[in-house]
């Protein structure tokens, strides 16, 4: 069935970490990335795997925030906040509090 083909399309792409990769570059978070393949059917101790395999998810949360935000974080209240709405859409949550730390 097609379906059955899509999965088993998808849990071969996360042996292969291909579709972690290419979400992780379009800036996407490990929650969101997560959520994505768990509602596509695929094993959640595969995705856990795949993800902690895939590191480096702070530098990724820094590349998509400068992007958005060339000036880096803002002083002001409300641009700060945006900011953070930002991270928080893109399912950095937990990275966001020590993402401009090191």
């Amino acid at each position: 069935t097609p379906m059955l083909r899509s999965l088993v399309g998808s849990e071969m792409c996360i042996r292969d970490s291909s579709y972690i990769v290419a979400r992780k570059r379009r800036g996407f978070g490990p929650k969101k990335i997560t959520f994505e393949l768990l509602k596509r059917g695929v094993d959640e101790s595969l995705i856990l795997n795949a993800i902690n395999d895939e590191g480096g998810w702070k530098d990724s949360a820094k590349r998509a925030f400068l992007k958005k935000f060339k000036g880096g974080i803002e002083k002001d209240f409300k641009l700060a906040n945006k900011q953070k709405n930002f991270l928080f859409n893109k399912n950095f949550k937990s990275i966001f509090c020590n993402i401009f730390k090191t």
